[in-house]
């Protein structure tokens, strides 16, 4: 064999040893390549027990109660604050009272309704009347109903300015208003509290929380 012959076979073989070298290289990157593709666990802690996981989801949650009117509502607020619960419930209104009522209480009315009429009819406040129904204003007086409340506000505005400081103004008819409360943060530990309460209100529904404007 001639020394043209060698130096060929000698050529031949380093690009057949650069070729395994590069090959080789290429297994490995591609191999590392698909490794990436697989989705790492690192916010899922896989110590904490199934029960422990659940918990944590119910820390965050929130649950909506509606259902209540003016005098549930003022129930229900007295007694959910005896649950040790992380945040205030929210009160949102969910429907307004078709009008409102302005009115003297009956424990503030004096003995003689006529009269005291006679001297709400003087001072030019006129529609005064005694009210007669089965509420906790039966035997107060009225001195208007109100579609607006502004134009309650302004009614009352002026009794008082006349020295009828017992004057109120109140939704009408009563218990017409509709409310919800959200509670948010509601744990497994809070839960069977907050049910045993609700068994106390008939006509409440609960649901997930949503925002409203």
């Amino acid at each position: 064999m001639n020394i043209k012959n060698i130096l060929w076979l000698l050529v031949l073989l380093n690009l057949m040893f650069f070729g395994l070298i590069l090959g080789t290289f290429h297994f490995q990157d591609k191999e590392r390549s698909s490794k990436n593709l697989i989705a790492s666990p690192k916010n899922i802690d896989l110590s904490k027990k199934p029960n422990e996981l659940e918990t944590n989801l119910n820390i965050k949650s929130c649950i909506e109660i509606s259902g209540f009117n003016t005098e549930t509502s003022l129930e229900f607020e007295n007694l959910i604050s005896r649950i040790p619960l992380p945040y205030s419930p929210k009160k949102i209104l969910i429907q307004a009272p078709k009008s409102n009522i302005v009115f003297i209480p009956p424990n503030d009315v004096e003995n003689n309704s006529n009269l005291t009429i006679k001297k709400l009819n003087k001072l030019g406040f006129r529609d005064v009347i005694v009210i007669k129904d089965n509420t906790k204003r039966n035997g107060g007086i009225s001195i208007g109903v109100f579609r607006k409340k502004e134009s309650a506000e302004k009614q009352l505005n002026s009794l008082w300015l006349a020295g009828i400081n017992e004057a109120l103004i109140d939704e009408y008819p009563i218990n017409s208003s509709v409310y919800s409360y959200q509670i948010d943060k509601v744990d497994s530990q809070v839960l069977p509290s907050l049910k045993s309460l609700l068994s106390k209100f008939e006509g409440t529904k609960q649901s997930d929380c949503f925002e409203k404007n």
